[in-house]
């Protein structure tokens, strides 16, 4: 007999993602370890997409819902249900009282990155992202540090998400001319990462002598490349002990325990070595 029921909600576009995995199967192990039934579903990212599956779970017996990332019309739709939750890197303010966020918490990893980049006299980044995808940025810091930021977006082709995201990137860099190179491009996305790096390999460009690269990875996958990369490296299997950790202290009568500080590792490599 279940002690009760955890919700996980990712997004439908999110089911071959490494990350989201990592963090359902830790959550998992966690929850039924402690005699609760995780029931997993996947939701449109669009608001005008399918949330069938949501509305159909929330119409049962639910004790806490846990969204992965943060997506106005699907916390909506929880609030509307009453059901406790939390948002895996949603915004710092609560909807409502029984509603948490888990925010990325970047300003140690971002403190090392820029305290690297003054170390290696670093004049100019170039921030890449992938259009509609959370925006995490180090242009405050670096610009605090005299470092000039130029933010580049990349607009996913229309072939699957994952897909499209790298082919975009790997096309949009083909067509990058050195003289537009910066000192470190830094990527907010590893398919973004994978698909730059292809391109700048096919185009003879050298790393780091050319251009220094930093990536966004995960813990045990992230981009292929013939040299360790440089990167702020995220631990999904760990995001989920912590997630799960708070769940169950919420669930825990009279008892509410203080966030979890979810932030990635700022791991040095041979694509902008120390100096």
């Amino acid at each position: 007999v279940w002690r009760g029921r955890v919700l996980f909600v990712s997004f439908d576009d999110d089911c071959a993602s490494y990350f989201v995995a990592q963090v359902t199967n830790a959550l998992r192990r966690r929850l039924v370890g402690e005699g609760y039934l995780l029931t997993t579903v996947v939701a449109s990212r669009s608001p005008r997409g399918d949330v069938s599956q949501l509305k159909t779970a929330l119409g049962q017996s639910v004790d806490f819902v846990v969204l992965m990332y943060a997506a106005k019309h699907l916390e909506r739709i929880v609030a509307a249900s009453g059901f406790p939750s939390v948002v895996i890197y949603g915004d710092a303010a609560a909807s409502r009282p029984s509603a948490w966020t888990i925010p990325f918490d970047l300003a140690e990893p971002v403190a090392t990155f820029v305290s690297h980049c003054r170390n290696a006299g670093v004049q100019s980044v170039t921030e890449v992202r992938v259009s509609g995808c959370m925006w995490v940025s180090a242009a405050e810091e670096l610009k605090a540090a005299g470092v000039r930021v130029r933010q580049m977006v990349i607009e996913p082709l229309d072939c699957g998400r994952h897909e499209g995201i790298e082919r975009a990137a790997m096309e949009d860099f083909l067509k990058l001319k050195k003289s537009e190179f910066p000192d470190i491009f830094l990527f907010w996305d590893d398919f973004v990462a994978q698909g730059a790096l292809t391109a700048l390999l096919r185009n003879g460009v050298r790393i780091p002598e050319d251009v220094k690269v930093v990536v966004q990875s995960n813990k045990g996958l992230g981009p292929v490349f013939p040299q360790s990369l440089a990167r702020f490296e995220c631990d999904g299997a760990a995001v989920g002990e912590k997630v799960a950790a708070f769940v169950l202290g919420v669930l825990a009568k009279g008892r509410l325990p203080p966030g979890p500080r979810i932030s990635p590792a700022y791991v040095f490599g041979k694509t902008f070595p120390w100096v």
